[in-house]
């Protein structure tokens, strides 16, 4: 919400539908990293992973890949910021799926 607030959007209200954890523990399981085929086309989706060789926290890499699809995301052509910015949405659903391989 912050950098939708730099542009002077309206807030992402959290959406607590369990499609998002759902499909983050279902590409974990499945090592399948692909859009969920499921959604309709009306919704935005964006899909991230990190990894690392060190321990890190959650919370640490959720910012970062959040400032990356804003700011480092010229290599799809900025589709991520595009979602996060678009004016038209007002919710968010969030997945995190992790383990001590990633």
């Amino acid at each position: 919400n912050e950098e939708r607030a730099k542009a002077e959007l309206d807030e992402l209200e959290l959406d607590t539908n369990p499609i998002a954890p759902r499909y983050a523990e279902s590409m974990l399981d499945t090592g399948e990293f692909k859009h969920n085929p499921e959604l309709p086309g009306t919704m935005g989706e964006n899909i991230k992973y990190h990894t690392s060789k060190e321990e890190f926290e959650v919370e640490d890499a959720l910012q970062l890949m959040s400032y990356q699809m804003v700011y480092d995301d010229a290599e799809i052509d900025w589709g991520h910021r595009d979602n996060m910015l678009h004016e038209d949405y007002s919710r968010v659903s969030v997945g995190v799926a992790y383990d001590d391989r990633s």
